[in-house]
């Protein structure tokens, strides 16, 4: 497609949206920069692909309306769920970047992300991937839920040990867990008594702890 295919394209669609047929009957390797297609269609997510540089940047939206959700977490709830999903994600390989979460007075809450693809990928490989993308961090944060996937972190309330645990905190925060900190419970001595190895073995075996608490020594 040349420049001016693509500036009769823009000026037909003006700020309208573009269905997945309409999105694929397009060459939009051709896409040149500074172009923003917005694809709305039924039971598929709301996305934008733009192109920068050597990429396509696809950015995907989910809005969830606080009034009528359906969810047994709360709207605010699942959003952070969905954000931290993205950046667990990322961490592993996924193509996933920049997630973040928009809130209109907590009524309206909108959660976006980006995937990012060659510019030379073909429409179908873009749709596919749009669906892919969302299926993956819904599912991700589904789980980060149902498995209360956070991490508690015990050590001392003062001095260099809490200093240590703050900044663990939020190396594990940027990795998208969501992390409690436990000051003064637990706390593990560097050469402990007879009986703090015994409370100590007691809540290793607790059914809760056992999940969530990760261990630094000597924090």
């Amino acid at each position: 497609m040349t420049a001016a295919d693509w500036d009769a394209i823009i000026d037909e669609l003006g700020e309208e949206p573009m269905s997945i047929s309409e999105f694929l009957a397009i060459d939009i390797a051709s896409m040149p920069e500074g172009v923003t297609l917005t694809i709305l269609d039924d039971d598929f997510p709301d996305a934008t692909v733009s192109r920068e540089a050597d990429l396509l940047v696809v950015e995907i939206s989910e809005h969830l309306y606080t009034k009528y959700w359906w969810h047994k977490f709360s709207a605010p709830v699942f959003a952070d769920a969905l954000r931290r999903a993205v950046t667990r994600l990322s961490g592993e390989g996924h193509p996933f970047s920049t997630p973040e979460i928009e809130s209109d007075d907590d009524v309206h809450l909108w959660v976006r992300w980006q995937v990012r693809l060659p510019k030379g990928s073909p429409g179908e490989t873009v749709v596919d991937t749009i669906r892919t993308a969302f299926e993956v961090v819904w599912e991700r944060a589904e789980a980060i839920l149902r498995d209360s996937d956070s991490v508690l972190l015990l050590g001392k309330d003062t001095g260099p040990g809490l200093a240590q645990l703050r900044d663990v905190q939020a190396t594990l925060e940027g990795l998208g867990y969501h992390v409690y900190i436990g000051v003064g419970l637990g706390v593990r001595s560097c050469n402990p008594t007879k009986s703090e190895r015994n409370t100590q073995g007691m809540k290793r075996r607790g059914g809760v702890w056992r999940r969530s608490v990760r261990e630094f020594p000597c924090l």
